[in-house]
């Protein structure tokens, strides 16, 4: 067993830039989804329930996944400077 403590930057600066994707990927699901709930031909009760929530609710959510993904993503990458400033 090791007692070694820290990390790979390497390995954090991966991973930040796979959250990175990650968030741009959600952000390009809201969008798609949101342009084409627009152009969908739909009336009546259920549609107006279901467009509202999804601005109401569902978009937001969204909104907040993908700028949590880009806050671990930082947060990830100023580990990385700090082990690669420890470890110098």
């Amino acid at each position: 067993m090791s007692n070694q403590l820290g990390s790979d930057p390497e390995q954090l600066d991966r991973l930040a830039r796979l959250l990175t994707s990650a968030a741009g990927e959600v952000g390009r699901v809201r969008s798609t989804v949101t342009g084409r709930l627009d152009a969908l031909f739909w009336q009546g009760p259920d549609a107006d329930n279901f467009k509202a929530s999804w601005n109401s609710v569902h978009n937001e959510m969204l909104r907040q996944a993908g700028s949590k993904l880009g806050v671990a993503a930082e947060d990830l990458r100023r580990q990385a400077i700090t082990q690669r400033q420890v470890s110098r």
